[in-house]
């Protein structure tokens, strides 16, 4: 396998999405961003790239905090 290509296995997204908060727990808290997840008990699994989808996950959730670094006097929050 080259660098290039992709290793796609069947993963579970909650899974995944605990493992990068747990990944960026320290910045979260450093810039006091509150994170609540509602993650269906029932997902089936997803084939994929696990550090392709780790880091896209990681983006998203780092985009929105970044979102967030204006808030001011109020919680940083976001519920789904």
């Amino acid at each position: 396998m080259t660098g290039s290509e992709t290793q796609k296995l069947e993963m579970d997204m909650n899974g995944t999405i605990r493992e990068v908060l747990a990944l960026i727990n320290d910045e979260l808290l450093k810039r006091q961003v509150l994170v609540y997840t509602e993650l269906a008990a029932t997902l089936p699994p997803i084939l994929g790239d696990r550090v392709q989808v780790q880091q896209l996950m990681l983006n998203l959730i780092m985009n929105g905090v970044e979102a967030m670094a204006s808030v001011a006097g109020r919680p940083k929050e976001r519920k789904n």
